[in-house]
């Protein structure tokens, strides 16, 4: 754990031009929503190209004293490892400007919230949905929504949504990393998805922006 904040920390500081800010679990941890991340995941909205960016990180990194090795590469994500650690880059909108917390520069709150809602509609992970439920006291389910939409080019459904929050059933207890109340955090997903259901049959779909 050490060792990631301390990649994490040398990330951000070679990757400062850009600059690059915490993202997703990463952002949500920095803003005190969650008490763990899974590797080091930045972000930024710099118009140069995300495989060049990702290549100055690793010399970065390398003259740092990290093993830094490119992985994955393109226009919108790019991936490398560093001692083991994968640090996860991409290519984000900010909607608002990334903000100083104690582990560094980091999205603002919505919009990491944002990212999360959108990871969670295309890959459908448990522990996506269990940082969203962290911020459930803070944001309505239509809030939730709106945010995710803000980060998907393409659109958020509202039957995708729905029907990732459906298969949440079928998912073991063990996906839903980080959640003390596995119990709950269905039973939350369960009335999401029948929220999500009546506004549908209403015609309560809000209009692409």
């Amino acid at each position: 754990m050490f060792a990631e904040r301390a990649l994490e920390a040398d990330v951000l500081a070679v990757g400062a031009e850009f600059p690059l800010a915490l993202t997703g679990g990463c952002a949500l941890r920095a803003h005190g929503v969650v008490g763990w991340s899974r590797g080091v995941g930045v972000a930024t909205e710099h118009p140069a190209r995300l495989e060049w960016i990702a290549s100055q990180v690793a010399v970065g990194l390398g003259e740092l004293g990290w093993d830094a090795q490119l992985s994955e590469r393109g226009p919108l994500f790019a991936r490398l490892t560093a001692d083991g650690v994968t640090i996860s880059l991409s290519k984000e909108v900010f909607c608002r400007p990334p903000v100083r917390t104690p582990a560094g520069l980091a999205l603002a709150l919505p919009d990491a919230l944002g990212v999360k809602v959108r990871d969670f509609v295309r890959r459908g992970y448990g522990r996506d949905l269990s940082r969203i439920a962290a911020c459930a006291d803070s944001f309505s389910w239509p809030e939730l929504e709106e945010l995710g939409r803000r980060h998907s080019p393409d659109g958020l459904e509202l039957p995708d949504l729905q029907g990732r929050l459906l298969r949440t059933e079928w998912l073991d207890d063990t996906a839903f990393t980080g959640c003390p109340d596995v119990a709950r955090l269905r039973a939350w997903a369960h009335s999401w998805s029948d929220d999500i259901g009546e506004r549908l049959l209403e015609g309560g779909v809000p209009e692409e922006r």
